[in-house]
């Protein structure tokens, strides 16, 4: 069997750290303290795992002062990422497999770098991932490629034929396509995807990534 890809990257939030009760748990919060009686739909909230966390507080406070907004989201989430946080049904065996098969592995995320370290650790997968690219490292965050761009240089991969992006909503999509790379959607999240989107593949558990990665 012939390898696909040489460099496989990762979404970080949905996709590699199962951070949904986290997220949701502390915009109902936030809500409560600040919302001023807003009511939000756990559906609605399940979409804020995606695009920068500044966007989305500025867009759900626009009657808060960013920086105090920001500050009480870190206060209130902070404790939940060691109480909550999961990796996926088979994803430690799969990424050790991958990186056995000598693959190489990132992550590029809308989340901070230094929080993405942390995730990493707390799943015990810190010693997997060959580069993790953050909201913070780039200038342009997703659906921008220039996370995608820094990771194939760092990693040293300039033929983009050869890197899949692997994410879970439509900001991922986009962000593979911006950057002219194969997009693997996965489905076990509660946002809903676009099955219109013109997606290489969809995978229902982690596992299912070794079916791909080779031809």
């Amino acid at each position: 069997m012939n390898r696909k890809y040489d460099v496989i990257l990762f979404d970080m939030d949905g996709t590699t750290a199962n951070t949904d009760e986290i997220v949701l748990q502390t915009y109902i919060e936030l809500f409560s303290l600040y919302g001023n009686g807003r009511k939000v739909s756990k559906e609605k909230i399940y979409t804020f795992s995606g695009p920068p966390l500044s966007q989305t507080l500025k867009n759900e406070f626009p009657h808060l002062d960013y920086q105090f907004i920001f500050d009480e989201y870190i206060r209130i989430s902070t404790p939940k990422y060691y109480q909550l946080l999961t990796a996926y049904e088979g994803e430690a065996k799969t990424l050790k497999w991958l990186k056995s098969q000598g693959f190489k592995l990132g992550i590029v995320t809308n989340k901070r770098h230094y929080l993405s370290i942390e995730c990493l650790k707390i799943l015990h997968l810190e010693n997997i991932f060959d580069v993790v690219i953050g909201f913070d490292d780039v200038n342009n965050a997703k659906p921008d490629k220039e996370g995608i761009i820094m990771a194939s240089k760092m990693l040293g991969c300039d033929n983009f034929d050869k890197i899949l992006y692997v994410g879970d909503n439509d900001i991922d999509y986009e962000t593979a396509h911006n950057a002219g790379v194969d997009c693997c959607l996965v489905t076990w999240g509660p946002r809903q995807i676009n099955k219109a989107l013109k997606v290489r593949y969809f995978i229902d558990y982690f596992a299912q990534i070794k079916e791909i990665v080779y031809e």
